[in-house]
C-alpha cells in the first residue's frame, strides 16, 4: 500500500480461507500461481489435505488429479538436468550416454516442463 511516506508492507490473517489453511498445514507443493484472480496450487493428496478441501468446498472452483508420474524427476532427467547445470551440452551428454540428440532433448524438455510444474 502505497502512502505520503512511501510504501508500507500490509497484512492479514484469513483463517476461513482454504488457501491459508492449505499453506499453513505445509500441503501446498511448489509455488502457487494466480490465473485471472483464481490461486491454483498442487496439493498433497493426503487425508488432511482432503479434509480442509471438504471443509472449504464451497471456495474450490475444481480438483483434478494429477499423477505422481508426472511431477517426479526419473532417474534419467535428474541425469541429463545435473549434467546439463554443470555446463554440457546435449550433444556432449548424447555422445557420452549412447543417445540421440533427439531422445535427450526430449528427456531435458520433460524434466523442465516437471521443474516448472512444480516452481
Amino acid at each position: 500500500m502505497l502512502t505520503a511516506r512511501g510504501a508500507v508492507a500490509v497484512s492479514k490473517r484469513c483463517d476461513d480461507c482454504v488457501f491459508y489453511r492449505l499453506m499453513s498445514s505445509s500441503y501446498v507443493r511448489g509455488t502457487p500461481s494466480i490465473d485471472n484472480g483464481v490461486i491454483k496450487v498442487i496439493v498433497a493428496d493426503t487425508r488432511g489435505a482432503r479434509r480442509v478441501l471438504a471443509e472449504h468446498r464451497g471456495q474450490v472452483i475444481s480438483v483434478t488429479p494429477v499423477k505422481r508420474s508426472s511431477l517426479v524427476l526419473t532417474y534419467k532427467q535428474r541425469e541429463v538436468l545435473l549434467a546439463l547445470a554443470n555446463g554440457d551440452s546435449i550433444s556432449i551428454l548424447a555422445r557420452s550416454s549412447s543417445r540421440s540428440k533427439v531422445a535427450v532433448y526430449k528427456l531435458f524438455r520433460k524434466a523442465l516442463r516437471k521443474v516448472v510444474e512444480l516452481v
